[in-house]
């Protein structure tokens, strides 16, 4: 605050760029300070993780990929939806037994479902 006291109505060059300097000096030792206190942070969790890790033992092994057959010409593009179905259906169990059946596709796309919607709401004069 002495330095804003000591600042003159009419300040000079040397004046302006001392409190330039110093303003930037105080943002630069905050900002150094926010970035210590967030590393040990850090520290500490991993600190703690280890400590939880010691316990820590392997859950029985699922296989995450399923068997697919191959796909028709054409539906190449979905190929990839068993695979994360599987893998949602691994994290929500977290690690508890399981088997996916069948992954089937809707009849009606989305797109089709939003025009429903709209259409249905509509009165058809």
């Amino acid at each position: 605050m002495r330095i804003l006291a000591a600042f003159s109505q009419n300040p000079t060059v040397g004046e302006n760029t001392t409190f330039v300097i110093f303003g930037f000096a105080f943002v630069l030792f905050v900002l150094l300070a926010l970035a210590a206190l967030t590393a040990c942070v850090g520290v500490l969790f991993k600190r703690i993780e280890k400590k939880a890790d010691k316990g820590y033992t392997d859950p029985v092994s699922i296989p995450l990929l399923p068997k697919i057959a191959p796909k028709p010409k054409g539906q190449e593009e979905n190929c990839h939806i068993p695979f994360l179905v599987t893998a949602a259906v691994a994290t929500v169990l977290d690690g508890q037994p399981h088997r996916i059946v069948s992954v089937k596709p809707s009849r009606d796309g989305w797109a089709q479902e939003g025009r429903r919607q709209i259409f249905s709401s509509h009165r058809v004069r």
